[in-house]
Order: C-alpha cells, then structure tokens, then sequence
C-alpha cells in the first residue's frame, strides 16, 4: 500500500514537471520578431528616427531611413511610439507580424512659436538658449510684474530690495557683476525699449508672452547691448472674427514683513548699556551712565515723559498693509480689423504708522495703466499694427524712504526721549521729543522724521 502510495505521487510529480515545462516552452515560443513602419498620417511619408519602446521596460529601437523597425515582441506587448511634433501612441501587438503605424501631427506642439530677436520662431527649430512663459503664469495678487518673474524663468534671478509701495525688484541673466557696472537686461516691449521701472507696471492680463534670450546666439543682433542678456515682452493682440470677450479682475491682499525683530525693553537696555560701558572703562563702574533710580523707574513706568520707554518699531511701523488691484480688458475682432483694450488702477499702501499725525504719512501710491493694441488688415499681405500704452503714477510719502526709516528705528536709543510731548492750547504743531546725547549732539527721533 505503502509502495502505491509513493508511486503515485511520483507519477503525479512527473506529470506536473511536464505541464510546466511545456508552458514555459509555449511562453518562449510566443517570443517573435515583429516588423513594422511608421509614416506620416496625411501624407504617407516614413519617419526617421522614431521612437519605438516596449512600455514599462527600457527595451527599444528606432526606426531606420526607411522609416521601418524590427523588435522582439509576445502577443501581450504594448509599444509605445513616441516622435517629437507627434501625438504619442501605444499600440497592442496581439498576433500581428507585420505593422503599420500613422503618426498624427500634435498642432498644439508644432505651433508654438518663440519670439526671438528678428520675429517669430518655431520652438522645434530654435538653437539659441532662450526660455519662455506666457502671461497667465505671472497672475499673482502683486501689482509688481518683476516681483513675479523669479522662478518663473529659467536663468533669471530677481533680487527685490525694498518692500515699499512702487519699488521694483532688480533682475539678472548672467550674474550680478559684469563689465561697467550695468548688469541688467535689454528690455523690449513689442520691439521698443523700456526700463525695468516701465516693466513692472504692466499687468499680466496684457503680456502674451516672455522671452528671455541668454547666450550669444540668441542675442548676437543686439550686439553689445545684448551683453546682459534680453528680455522680449509681447502684448496680446485681438482675434480676427472674434466677439468681445470682456474680462474683469478685481484683487484684494494682504502684506506683512516675512520677521519682525524683537526690541529689549528700556530697563534691559539700560543695564546692558551699563555693562557694555564698564568692558571698556573703569569710569564706568562708578559713574555709570543709567543710575538705578532711573533703571527702577523706566522699569516701573514712573513717568513716560520723564523715564520714556519707547518702542520705536511699534510706533512707527504697522503690522501689515491691504492693497488692491482692478483690470478690465477687451479682446476680440472682425475680419480686418482686432483690437485688444486694458485698462488697470493699482492701490498699494506703506507699513508707515504716525498715531497723533495731523495727516496720514503713510505711503500710499496709484498707478494707473492703459494697453491698446489696434490691427488693421489692408491687403492679405499688408496689415497696419498700433500699440500704445500709457502709465499714470501718483505717490506721496515722507522724504525719508521705508528702508531709511527701518535704519534709524533700529538705532534710535529707546530711554533717551519720549516720541512726543503733551500738546497745549494753541499748537499748530506736535511737540517732538529730543534730547541731547553728547555735548552738542541730539539723538534723532524717528516718529518726527
């Protein structure tokens, strides 16, 4: 019994070792070579060069002069056919031995143009070292256009250095240092030279595209004037047979400082004040500047006019600002004539702060933008273009920028004065605090600045 038993199994063994083996010489067997061609769809031509891979793996070829290829393939394989200009493809082998695959044209690809220092340029055909980015990519809640081209282009690096209401960021192609100082770019709108001042104030709604031309090539027509490299800014234009399509735009944000730097109060100043004298003279220790008296009392806020304890950057400084933005546009056209209208007030306000101020010191600053960009077709070969563009600015502020301010907040003595005193009947004006810090010389009060 025993004996049948352990036959059997054997057999069963066997017969289970033969079963697989034939499946995986069926498996093999399937293996084959497939041949295949890829044309044109419209036009039956072989294309050369392109890709032909099995998906998910790394196996592969290339179509030949002939436009044809050969490949290892199973009836279970997905190609992938892939050429630059063309819509990708991925094809099931099944049972064929032989195919025939038509490539159709991507039209969204092979369209986009680059614009370049002498016209337009296909993006396929372009050799020269040039980035590009539409308009639509730079639509941040900014009213400064240059603020928004960092990480937006390859190449570029934009360096802002104030915050102030107006101000614009300084941007570089080939670094920051360059032969005779001058490091930054050849800005053309629509062919014409502006500054980067001129650049920022003109909304994104109205910029088709940028192009940044970076190597020697792309900018050899400029000459010299190229060295640091050149922008291309294009505005829209309108859309022939076309009905208005009108576009409203209306933002609100908010800003405030990325830090804020933490003062010591006036009693903590005081003593540090104390020891960082006596470090350098023995006078010190016994004539210290700060007596107790006036440390106990700055500390216990005896008198505020009398023991001032003043944080400057509190009272100057606000902790954000609220600025607004409004676009309205036009676009569209007939069958000769289009036209694309724009029209854009910015509000942007300061961090500036003056409680007890007669008027408000802060910044605040309008800017007002008109795009409009006129066509008109007078043959099939000849067409008149118009493009105009006006800027309206207004901006009223202290004499002193926010930067300098922030300089003199940050060294004004917080114990020395009060920011002010009580007014008294009859002032026409406020009654700044001061006082002398050395024979002859007085501190300078930022709230009066």
């Amino acid at each position: 019994m025993a004996l049948c038993l352990l036959f059997c199994l054997s057999g069963n063994a066997q017969q289970a070792n033969t079963v697989e083996h034939a499946a995986s010489k069926e498996k093999t067997a399937k293996k084959r070579s497939l041949i295949g061609s890829v044309i044109e769809a419209s036009t039956g031509d072989a294309l050369i060069g392109v890709n032909v891979r099995i998906k998910g793996t790394s196996d592969g070829t290339i179509t030949d002069l002939d436009g044809k290829f050969s490949i290892g393939v199973t009836s279970q394989t997905q190609l992938e056919i892939s050429y630059i200009g063309y819509k990708t493809q991925t094809v099931l082998v099944g049972d064929l031995g032989v195919m025939t695959i038509k490539m159709e044209s991507d039209n969204e690809m092979l369209d986009e143009v680059v614009v370049i220092g002498a016209g337009t340029q296909k993006k396929v055909s372009v050799t020269g070292s040039i980035a590009t980015v539409k308009g639509a990519a730079l639509k941040l809640p900014s009213s400064s256009l240059t603020s928004s081209l960092a990480g937006k282009l390859s190449g570029i690096v934009a360096v802002t250095n104030s915050g102030e209401p107006g101000s614009t960021s300084d941007f570089y192609i080939r670094g920051i240092n360059t032969f005779g100082g001058r490091s930054t770019p050849l800005i053309l709108l629509d062919g014409v030279e502006i500054s980067s001042n001129d650049l920022n104030r003109i909304p994104a709604e109205s910029i088709e595209s940028f192009s940044l031309l970076k190597d020697a090539s792309a900018t050899a027509i400029y000459g010299n004037r190229g060295a640091n490299g050149v922008m291309l800014v294009t505005t829209k234009s309108g859309i022939e047979n076309s009905k208005a399509t009108i576009n409203v735009s209306l933002e609100t944000s908010y800003f405030r400082p990325m830090n804020r730097v933490k003062f010591a109060d006036g009693a903590t100043y005081m003593r540090a004040y104390n020891e960082a004298a006596q470090a350098r003279s023995a006078t010190q220790i016994t004539s210290p500047k700060y007596t107790e008296e006036q440390i106990t009392n700055t500390a216990n806020g005896a008198n505020a006019y009398a023991y001032p304890d003043v944080d400057w950057y509190d009272l100057i400084f606000r902790d954000g600002n609220f600025n607004q933005r409004a676009n309205v546009n036009v676009q569209g056209g007939g069958s000769r004539v289009t036209y694309y209208m724009s029209l854009q007030a910015n509000h942007d306000t300061g961090l500036l702060d003056a409680p007890n101020y007669y008027y408000n010191p802060n910044i605040d600053n309008w800017e007002y933008n008109f795009q409009n960009n006129i066509s008109y077709k007078l043959t099939n070969t000849t067409t008149v273009d118009l493009r105009m563009m006006a800027q309206i600015g207004n901006k009223k502020g202290p004499n002193y920028s926010t930067s300098d301010l922030y300089k003199i907040v940050m060294q004004a003595n917080p114990v020395a004065f009060p920011a002010y005193f009580p007014s008294e009947d009859g002032d026409k004006h406020i009654r700044f605090g001061n006082a002398e810090i050395k024979s002859g010389v007085y501190g300078q009060n930022p709230y009066a600045t």
